[in-house]
This record gives structure tokens, C-alpha cells and sequence, in this order.
């Protein structure tokens, strides 16, 4: 008799702790769900006030640091999306054929911006064209996060 109610507690202990873990999913997506619109509009509003060139430096920095803090959010914000997608079965690839090399270098031009503003130069020898077959989108972002990632 104890080892019955052994095993009916232990199952009652996983039904609570699956109902636990769909919760806990559930918040995950739709508060990153519910966050990338207005991080979205903050940044735009941050971009247009920084595009104005009557600023005073006192203002434009902290402005600046805003904005970077804000890509940072939405950096965190998109990847726990993402993570709920997948952890639901949401999440679809794309398998395409096509070059890493070019992928780098339109990769490296949106980079170098950012980069020479660091005084940072990007080398590059994309010479060789490297086949491959996958998600672009996905690929695009692996290689966009690296450098955007402080």
C-alpha cells in the first residue's frame, strides 16, 4: 500500500511540475511577445531624436547609451521569443542552398559603421566561395549577434 501512494504522489509531484513549467513557458512568450512592441517604438523614437543634428552633446550622449541599452533589451526580449517558439514547436527553418562568404561580408559592411566609430578596422578574406545549407535568416543572426553584442 505505501508504494502505491508513493507512486501516486510522485505523479502527482511531476503533473504539478509539468503545469508549472507550461506556465512558466507561457509567461516567457508572452511577455517577450508583449515587450517587443514598445522596446520597438522607444528605439525609433531615440533614432529620430538622435538624427537631429541641433542636439548639444550633453543631451546626444546619454541618448546614445539609451539607445544602445535599448538594442541590448531587444536583443534579450527577441532570443527569449524565439527560445518560446522553439520550446512550443513553433519554430521553423528554411533549408536553402547558399554561400557563407557572402553572408559574412553583407554581415561585415553592416558592421564596419559600428566598428570604425570604435576605431575598430575589419579584416576580412571572404576570397573563396563556401557552399552551405541551412536557415539563412537564422544564420544571419548567429553572425549579426556576435558583433552586436557588447
Amino acid at each position: 500500500m505505501n508504494l502505491e501512494k508513493l507512486a501516486c504522489t510522485v505523479n502527482e509531484l511531476l503533473a504539478s511540475l509539468d503545469s508549472a513549467l507550461g506556465q512558466l513557458r507561457q509567461f516567457v512568450s508572452d511577455a517577450s511577445h508583449e515587450l517587443r512592441t514598445p522596446l520597438s517604438v522607444l528605439q525609433g523614437e531615440t533614432e529620430l531624436l538622435l538624427s537631429q543634428s541641433k542636439l548639444p552633446t550633453d543631451v546626444t550622449k546619454p541618448l546614445t547609451v539609451i539607445h544602445g541599452e535599448l538594442r541590448k533589451l531587444s536583443r534579450i526580449v527577441e532570443s527569449l521569443f524565439t527560445l518560446a517558439m522553439a520550446d512550443a514547436g513553433q519554430l521553423r527553418f528554411s533549408a536553402e542552398a547558399l554561400y557563407l562568404n557572402e553572408v559574412l561580408e553583407e554581415t561585415c559592411v553592416l558592421a564596419d559603421p559600428l566598428a570604425k566609430a570604435k576605431q575598430i578596422r575589419i579584416e576580412r578574406k571572404l576570397d573563396a566561395e563556401i557552399p552551405y545549407f541551412g536557415d539563412e535568416a537564422s544564420l544571419r543572426n548567429c553572425f549579426s549577434f556576435s558583433w552586436t553584442t557588447p
